[in-house]
């Protein structure tokens, strides 16, 4: 008896055989063992007949490192040339592009690492051996800076067999500058990890490993590091650090109540390293009032003491209730691409206190805010200045120092009385006006109109964004009494029509006169037609020179970046809308786009806040509700989560309660084909802080 049968397959028609590529093959280059290359792959990378450890390119050590999807390549457009015009060189370059794959000896790229955001440049020794001409050193310092900005560690994967001779001196000249900007990492304490792999030598990139930080990182140094990967760059408390969610997130306030542009820095960032700048900031908070005093006397009496920076500043004032995000957004956006160097003054923040001052994008560094808040806290605290008047104070000095050609101001609350109206500006906004603040600013439309209005001043243009017809004739009135010229009402001048809204953007078409252009912008939102026409009214009301060309306005736009407002990672959107009005933008974009279902907002509202209305116009387009409570938020004013879930509950709405933020994201995840974070800057903030996104444009 057969202990066993063979079995009779049906054979495959001759159409149906598969046939293996010939460059599916790999072959060992120690044993000449050939596989197929996916063989290769799902075993490391390392030869499975003798063990040898097959050499990868740049691109995979990048697939390999940084987590799926995430990776994104910098600096696409930098190309190698002939600089020295050096004997067939353009023909080497082009041999070495054919072989490698890639347009030089490295690729850089943001990602993120175990869901940490990080700077990765990897060497490619398949590119001419790896050698570091001036596109390389270019590279490396452009992803340096990037990291220095964004607080995002970089990693450099070397592997080079020296300079390129080809460029001469440009290209031994490349190590200078790439260990130039190396250095300002340590000073800026910012983590740098240098991964040697085969080959490297002494000359180029090995120099890496040897780019040394301040003393007390080298007191730091462990000896032995696994595999020659040196930790001299990270401090003893990052490493040891352990990213949890009560680490990660945005502190909350620790003083008096604030008004919700004077919220506390958050400190909860991608990294603790700035212990000395975060601890600067809450001492900013904690030794100026924390409330709100009306008036203008202490900041005009602070800029003072700085030589009065703001009347040498050209500024742009915008003022409104939603929408000043937007358009202070496009604007620069649109005077940058007029080659500009424009400053950006918001608030509040979401993450980090810097975001609220920018040049060109960049923030402002650690280290001009401790000096200012070292030279000047004291003669603040005589003069019993807020939080929100010091802040105003260090922007306007910094953007005359940084020698801004265009300021952009966006008031902090209000406008009449706001710290921001010590300008003189080239032109004032308002964009739209609804109830908020009412406590302070009155509660009605036409009370808080009348205080947005007092920005508009004598001889200065006056654009008015307002949709409501009585409202804006308000404004329109107000700007006239002030002496404002020109008026511009939006809707007088301008035609916004044929708007559609998809997931790529906002597209529209704006008249003026007899003018007309299609304009899509990337704010998603049927109100931001309005808002980016808003914004270009701004613009040529200075003249037509600050506005790009028709043909360059769509590249323009492109460019515009607003975080926490309809802002999209993956599956989850991210939006700060704080009252009924924003968040009936939000429910009809959600709508507009079509958003996967089953949708779930993770919401917290400020207690003073209506947010029985925002529970209301959102829940049309939402499935289900989980309120949570935002650990940033001033004890004073957190709302109670279980009193908003029996209103929801009261009302037939599908609502959850978990007052843990941590618990709350975890749960929403999990259920959410869309998932919307509202109610708050503080909700917003802490909610990016802990799934680690970004705040700054990429």
């Amino acid at each position: 008896m057969a202990w066993f049968r063979k079995e009779k397959k049906p054979r495959l028609p001759r159409h149906e055989k598969h046939e293996i590529p010939p460059d599916a093959w790999e072959k060992c280059d120690a044993c000449g063992h050939t596989d197929l290359r996916e063989k290769f792959v799902r075993n490391l990378n390392v030869c499975p007949s003798c063990g040898f450890h097959r050499r990868i390119r740049a691109s995979e050590y990048a697939a390999i490192l940084l987590d799926e999807g995430t990776a994104e390549e910098t600096e696409l457009d930098i190309r190698s040339t002939d600089p020295l015009g050096f004997p067939e060189y353009p023909a080497r370059l082009k041999k070495a592009t054919g072989a490698a794959g890639d347009g030089d000896a490295i690729l850089t790229f943001t990602g993120q690492l175990g869901g940490m955001p990080v700077c990765l440049a990897v060497m490619d020794f398949a590119f001419m051996g790896g050698s570091m001409g001036s596109v390389v050193g270019e590279k490396i310092a452009r992803l340096g800076q990037l990291a220095i900005e964004r607080k995002y560690p970089l990693i450099i994967i070397s592997a080079s067999g020296g300079a390129r001779m080809q460029e001469g001196v440009l290209s031994l000249m490349q190590m200078a500058k790439a260990a130039a900007i190396l250095s300002q990492l340590s000073e800026r304490r910012v983590p740098y990890v240098s991964i040697l792999t085969n080959p490297t030598t002494g000359g180029v990139s090995a120099s890496f490993s040897m780019v040394r930080g301040t003393p007390r990182d080298q007191a730091d140094d462990r000896p032995g590091a696994a595999r020659r990967i040196p930790d001299s760059r990270v401090s003893a408390r990052a490493r040891h650090r352990r990213f949890s969610g009560a680490a990660c997130r945005a502190q909350g306030n620790g003083g008096a109540a604030a008004s919700p542009h004077e919220r506390e820095a958050g400190v909860g960032r991608v990294d603790d390293l700035l212990t000395q700048y975060s601890e600067a900031i809450q001492t900013l908070f904690a030794r100026t009032t924390g409330g709100i005093k009306p008036g203008l006397e202490r900041t005009e009496a602070l800029l003072a003491k700085l030589d009065s920076p703001h009347r040498r500043l050209s500024a742009i004032h915008i003022a409104g209730t939603n929408g000043k995000g937007s358009v202070v957004a496009t604007c620069e956006a649109l005077l940058r691409a007029r080659g500009l160097v424009v400053g950006r003054y918001t608030s509040p923040h979401l993450v980090d206190f810097r975001e609220r001052l920018t040049v060109n994008g960049k923030p402002i560094f650690e280290e001009e805010v401790l000096e200012f808040l070292r030279r000047w806290i004291p003669t603040a605290e005589e003069m019993g200045a807020t939080f929100f008047e010091v802040t105003t104070a260090l922007a306007f000095d910094w953007f005359a120092k940084q020698e801004v050609d265009i300021a952009l101001i966006e008031t902090g609350l209000g406008g009449r009385l706001d710290s921001t109206n010590v300008l003189t500006p080239r032109v004032a906004t308002v964009t739209s006006i609804g109830l908020d603040h009412t406590d302070l600013l009155g509660d009605t439309l036409e009370a808080i109109a009348r205080e947005k209005a007092g920005i508009f001043k004598a001889g200065v243009p006056a654009v008015i964004g307002e949709p409501t017809p009585a409202i804006r004739e308000l404004l329109a009135k107000c700007a006239t009494e002030a002496g404002a010229k020109p008026v511009v009402v939006l809707d007088d001048d301008y035609q916004v029509r044929d708007v559609e809204v998809s997931a790529r953007g906002t597209s529209f078409t704006l008249g003026r006169g007899n003018d007309v252009q299609q304009v899509t912008t990337p704010l998603l939102g049927a109100h931001q037609a309005r808002n980016t026409a808003t914004a270009i009214a701004t613009l040529l009301a200075m003249g037509n020179e600050y506005l790009p060309r028709p043909t360059e306005i769509p590249n323009a736009l492109s460019k515009v970046f607003l975080p926490g407002r309809f802002q999209r990672t993956g599956n989850i959107i991210f939006d700060v809308a704080h009252n009924p009005d924003g968040a009936q933008t939000v429910a009809q974009t959600i709508r507009a786009i079509s958003s996967a279902r089953p949708r779930t907002a993770l919401v917290a509202v400020l207690a003073d806040k209506d947010w029985r209305g925002i529970i209301r116009v959102l829940a049309p387009v939402i499935d289900r509700f989980v309120f949570t409570n935002a650990p940033s938020a001033p004890a004073e004013r957190r709302w109670d989560p279980a009193e908003a879930r029996a209103f929801a509950k009261a009302q037939g709405f599908e609502a959850d309660l978990e007052p843990n933020m941590d618990v709350a994201l975890a749960r929403a995840e999990r259920q959410s084909g869309t998932l919307l974070i509202t109610g708050s800057f503080h909700t917003v903030g802490d909610a990016m802080s802990r799934l680690q996104v970004s705040p700054f444009a990429a």
